[in-house]
């Protein structure tokens, strides 16, 4: 790069650099200009105003070299109000006890994992606490066990060589309680990857098990008696998911068990055989679609869900090396005759497929 053009690329850079700092500062200024409010709702927890600041400053001095949008998208009243709320709960905004995120350039006061322990703690209820993550490898190896009823426990024992790209299939918390009572939760990965799409949080890429782990504790806590600084840090907390987030579907596993070939017109958008390869509980949407005529509809009180006959024709189709005996065959597959008239009115394709798989096996049998 000749040497004119490289130095204008460093001034480019200079400047954003010196937007960042003023912008910063100028937020920083904002808190000072609030100082009372803030310095009111952090009395009663024993933290300074200056210690406080002190906290943001550190996190904010991050944002600068991670995320530098944050400064020119974030609107400065929202910033305000996440700070707020904040000093309500008595959390320093650190980026580790809580952080300041923003999304479509409004502040959201996040607490972190670290945080909710802190309000714990507070609550004067919990005599300790113990989450954590759960790896694969862990997993497979025998080295987690969990058992809920009367008689539940959970033992981990980590291994020692994790690294951040293992995969994680669960996050677990137990708290004792100085009553004696014991309080644990386990999500499963499933339920974490929910949660990760409903996040609103950068924290989610980077910090990606202490995320989890708070996860955990958050549900910990909703099974906790309802001290009022606990409901009011999930209350804030609440902020940052969007629960009208979408999250795909594991496939049902139903097509990878069906006799021929399942891409005809029964399996286009809205209809029942795509429904049932889905999830089998998205039939309901698929029959109160628009492209459903009003005669086949159910009633509001009594959805009419049709068998899962597209699920007996794979549970069938599977089963049949099982049968080692062909009179047995034949009359299996007599006694089905209903079920099979039904598969050939709703998908006459899979009908036929698994009519020749039966006769393919017969003749094997003979």
């Amino acid at each position: 790069m000749p040497e004119h053009q490289e130095q204008r690329a460093l001034t480019a850079v200079q400047r954003r650099d010196l937007e960042v700092a003023q912008r910063r500062e100028a937020m920083i200024a904002s808190v000072t200009e609030n100082k009372s409010d803030i310095e009111q709702f952090l009395t009663p927890f024993g933290i300074s105003y200056n210690f406080f600041v002190a906290g943001l400053r550190v996190f904010l001095m991050r944002q600068s070299q991670t995320q530098p949008d944050f400064f020119t998208e974030v609107k400065p009243a929202s910033f305000l109000e996440a700070l707020f709320r904040c000093s309500k709960d008595g959390l320093i905004p650190d980026g580790k006890e809580a952080a300041i995120s923003q999304f479509k350039g409004i502040a959201t006061y996040m607490p972190m994992r670290d945080g909710l322990v802190k309000v714990l703690w507070r609550t004067g209820m919990i005599k300790d606490i113990n989450d954590q993550v759960v790896t694969r490898e862990e997993y497979d190896l025998g080295r987690f066990e969990y058992v809920e009823g009367d008689e539940g426990y959970i033992k981990h024992r980590p291994s020692m060589d994790r690294k951040d790209g293992d995969e994680i299939v669960a996050a677990y918390c137990v708290v004792r309680l100085k009553d004696g009572g014991v309080i644990r939760e386990v999500v499963p990965k499933a339920d974490l990857k929910k949660i990760a799409a409903m996040s609103r949080s950068p924290a989610r890429t980077a910090w990606a098990a202490q995320m989890d782990r708070k996860a955990a504790i958050r549900r910990v806590m909703g099974k906790m008696p309802r001290a009022p600084e606990i409901a009011q840090v999930l209350a804030h907390d609440d902020d940052n998911y969007d629960l009208n987030a979408f999250v795909a579907a594991e496939p049902s596993g139903v097509r990878e068990r069906l006799p021929g070939k399942v891409g005809g017109e029964g399996f286009a958008h809205h209809k029942v055989e795509a429904a049932l390869l889905r999830r089998p509980q998205d039939i309901d949407t698929v029959l109160e679609g628009d492209d459903i005529p009003d005669e086949v509809k159910a009633p509001p009180e009594a959805p009419a869900v049709p068998d899962d006959i597209l699920q007996w024709a794979a549970d069938f189709n599977t089963s049949l090396p099982t049968f080692t005996d062909a009179e047995a065959l034949r009359a299996e597959w007599n006694h089905q005759g209903d079920r099979l008239m039904a598969l050939g009115q709703e998908s006459p394709g899979i009908a036929n497929a698994l009519k020749k798989a039966v006769k393919d096996r017969l003749a094997q049998l003979k």
